[in-house]
């Protein structure tokens, strides 16, 4: 198995449903080492109806959020030496807005609201076409990475809107 994406997946589903259960989807849904666009969104589809229809909604999220592609060091650093060095949550939500890292930072009660004009996701975004919920769940489980290291603290992230889903942003909830 040489794409990222399906390694990822694969040992997900492994940690959450067991290794035959994980080998049984791996080969039910192979991915070439580099897809072309339209293929990468068909599996992408394809595995979300698969995982959706055959296990719970809650083991779904698990298995998403745990395949997510992790931020990269520099980029947690550099986010974590901002939060650091702020006087305070609106501190550190206009200084992260100013670094225009690309999402956008806003407080939401005690936590924050992070907002992606665009979708991210190097593996699908460039086609157009709706995914199931369950594919943006691994933005989920790289925002809790984020935050959890940059706040020195476990976080928990909910998704409000997707683009992916047919939303106009991608909103996630970091509590």
């Amino acid at each position: 198995m040489s794409n990222p994406q399906a390694r990822r997946l694969h040992e997900s589903i492994k940690k959450h449903a067991g290794p035959v259960a994980a080998d049984a989807f791996t080969t039910a849904h192979p991915l070439t080492k580099s897809p072309s666009r339209k293929a990468a969104h068909e599996w992408a589809a394809a595995i979300c109806r698969d995982l959706e229809s055959s296990m719970d909604t809650a083991l779904v999220q698990a298995i998403r959020r745990d395949c997510a592609c992790g931020p990269a060091f520099g980029y947690k650093d550099e986010i974590r030496r901002i939060y650091r060095t702020s006087k305070g949550r609106p501190d550190f939500v206009r200084r992260f807005n100013e670094a225009e890292f690309g999402p956008v930072l806003q407080l939401d009660g005690e936590g924050f609201l992070f907002e992606y004009t665009q979708c991210y996701c190097s593996f699908v975004k460039h086609v157009e076409s709706a995914l199931p919920a369950s594919w943006c769940a691994c933005t989920l489980g790289y925002a809790e990475t984020l935050f959890s290291y940059v706040l020195d603290h476990k976080v928990s992230a909910v998704l409000l809107e997707s683009i992916k889903t047919g939303g106009n942003r991608c909103i996630i909830r970091i509590a």
